[in-house]
Parts: C-alpha cells; structure tokens; sequence
C-alpha cells in the first residue's frame, strides 16, 4: 500500500524532507558578519594618486613616470636628446583602411581587424 508523501513499497521515505534542501543551508552555512561591513556603516572612497598642479614642475619633470614607491619623477632632456622617430608617433586616431598602403602590413592588420568586427556583428545576435 502506497502512502501520500512516500517513496517505494520496502524503503518508505517521507519526500518532504527532500523536497527543498537549500532551504535548511542557511542553518548549516552560516558566516559571522565581517567587520565594518554593517549597513550603517559608511563607505570609504578609494582616493587615488593626487593630481600636480604645479606648472614648473609639470614642465620640467616626466610627472607620474616613476612607478615605483620610492625615488622622484625623472628629470625631462631638452628635444635634441630624444629620437627622432619619438615625434613622429601617430598619436591620433587611427588611420583608416584606405589611408594606407595596401602593401604594408599594417594596411592587413588593419584588413583582417575589420573583417573580425564585421562577423562579430553580423553573427551578434545569432544562436547556435
């Protein structure tokens, strides 16, 4: 004889007690509170590296250069001691496709970079 809420006629089993498991999670897991975390606490702005302002020391030292905790900014060399292809970096936008040459490598980057956008979003909305 089959009872209402039981599993199999050897092994009768209550499946109530099956029935929502992660329900009693919160009695078997749970985490005391971390510190400072209290919703009446206030949150503390994370401030970053402050901003020079000076405009002599903006002019003569690389500001922000030095990565390191310790130690200053190097010092900025007059034009003639830097390279010359250092002035002529595109520091723009990027050229387009028909800007270059297409026998240059950067014209087939440039190519196959677009191609990869293109099917990206062509294909965006599909599903397989």
């Amino acid at each position: 004889k089959r009872q209402s809420g039981t599993f199999c006629s050897t092994n009768c089993v209550k499946l109530t007690s099956f029935r929502k498991p992660y329900r009693y999670l919160n009695y078997l897991f749970s985490f005391p509170a971390a510190k400072g975390k209290g919703k009446g606490m206030a949150k503390e702005d994370v401030k970053g590296p402050e901003v020079c302002k000076d405009p002599l020391r903006l002019t003569s030292y690389a500001v922000g250069a030095n990565i390191l905790k310790q130690g200053e900014d190097p010092k900025l060399k007059p034009a003639e001691e830097y390279p010359e292809w250092l002035f002529q970096l595109n520091l723009g936008d990027v050229k387009r496709l028909h800007e270059l040459e297409p026998d240059s490598l950067d014209y087939w980057n440039r190519l196959r970079k677009e191609n990869i956008w293109r099917y990206n979003k062509l294909h965006k909305g599909k599903s397989f």
